[in-house]
């Protein structure tokens, strides 16, 4: 029989695939969710974010020591003091 490859509280790699251009996003194994049948599944939750997702085994990677980038949240948009806009031809 097979076994959950993640533990509650291991930091974890979520791929995000092809959509948001191979990017990851680095987040903590909260929950092991029970076997669909299919797959093994996580609830997974970034640093940043105030929400938890669900991940399956495959979409997730094992976290080298020393590769967790450090938190930061986002910044507002109230913090951006300058857009500049440019029309026509240059």
């Amino acid at each position: 029989m097979a076994t959950y490859r993640f533990s509650v509280g291991q930091n974890v790699r979520l791929m995000q695939g092809a959509i948001h251009r191979g990017k990851s996003i680095y987040c903590e194994v909260v929950q092991i969710m029970p076997f669909d049948g299919a797959s093994f599944q996580y609830r997974v939750r970034a640093a940043d974010e105030q929400f938890d997702r669900i991940a399956k085994e495959h979409e997730l990677a094992e976290v080298a020591e020393g590769e967790m980038e450090p938190a930061r949240p986002s910044e507002p948009l109230d913090k951006i003091t300058s857009i500049s806009i440019r029309k026509g031809k240059r």
